[in-house]
């Protein structure tokens, strides 16, 4: 995927520096370093990946800084990355806004910011299938299987065992209660609107409704939906100058990349089709 996120944007990754956002256990950035990336930056929210993110890297024989980072406050001075990756990770973060503005002060001078994501809110069916998702993760039952996913504890459940351990006096039928009043809010919220609910007896306000994109607990977004055209123009309004493409999945299927070939540079006409997009968005040269 960094491979061809890189010849997308016209970058070389020969002597490049590349940042991915959201990097996992660090495939695209070992597949930079066997490209030629001189400098590696994996940013991430989960402690556990970035170890292993580390371990791959060693491993093909290159230095990869990792960075247990919100996606806003990337660790590197102004103008410094020729390549800053957000392959399926800019649907699960809450501050798009400002990770945009973040993007655009690290780019170098005609460097280039990719984001890849399959949650295209243009397309219909992305969109009645993604809603579903959010159904299942923030009220299904342990165990339930929906759209190829399976939960363990819904976003209720892990909100009524954090309410129970926060205030261990309080019924079950009333920690059930506030947990399904307190969709959309995470860690510390979460607990000072059972605290409000304590002196004032009034439960929070926060139903859930269905169309709704749920945060977890521990404030991420499952997946939410994402407009590629509304990324094109913040990014503009940032200075950067986008395209918009349609994408159709990376396969050896022929029928697939002919698409993806002949239909991704008209998004305004097959987009709604796509099953992901692809917006890249360069810095101007100095």
């Amino acid at each position: 995927m960094a491979l061809y996120s890189a010849e997308l944007a016209g970058v070389s990754l020969e002597g490049a520096r590349i940042a991915d956002i959201g990097c996992g256990v660090g495939g695209a950035l070992c597949s930079c370093i066997l490209a030629g990336a001189e400098e590696c930056l994996g940013v991430d929210r989960r402690a556990v990946v970035l170890q292993i993110c580390r371990c791959l890297a060693r491993g093909v024989g290159g230095e990869v800084t990792v960075a247990l980072a919100d996606a806003a406050r990337l660790p590197c001075p102004e103008g410094h990355f020729d390549l800053i990756l957000s392959d399926e990770a800019i649907s699960h973060i809450r501050g798009v806004d400002d990770f945009l503005v973040e993007a655009s002060r690290a780019l170098a001078p005609g460097g280039a910011l990719v984001i890849s994501d399959a949650n295209n809110s243009a397309c219909p069916w992305t969109r009645a299938r993604t809603k579903r998702l959010w159904e299942l993760f923030e009220r299904g039952q342990a165990g339930a299987t929906d759209v190829g996913h399976t939960i363990q504890k819904s976003y209720q459940q892990m909100r009524a065992e954090m309410i129970a351990e926060f205030l261990p006096e309080l019924s079950e039928e009333v920690v059930r209660e506030l947990a399904r009043r307190t969709t959309g809010l995470w860690g510390d919220q979460i607990l000072r609107a059972v605290d409000e609910y304590q002196r004032t007896g009034d439960m929070p306000a926060g139903e859930y409704r269905y169309g709704t994109c749920p945060i977890s607990p521990e404030g991420d977004y499952v997946e939410n939906l994402i407009s590629a055209f509304w990324l094109a123009r913040r990014t503009r309004e940032l200075g950067l100058r986008p395209r918009v493409y349609s994408h159709y999945g990376l396969t050896r299927n022929a029928a697939v990349r002919t698409a993806n070939r002949l239909l991704r540079g008209i998004p305004r006409l097959t987009l709604w089709a796509a099953p992901a997009f692809r917006v890249v968005a360069r810095k101007p040269s100095a």
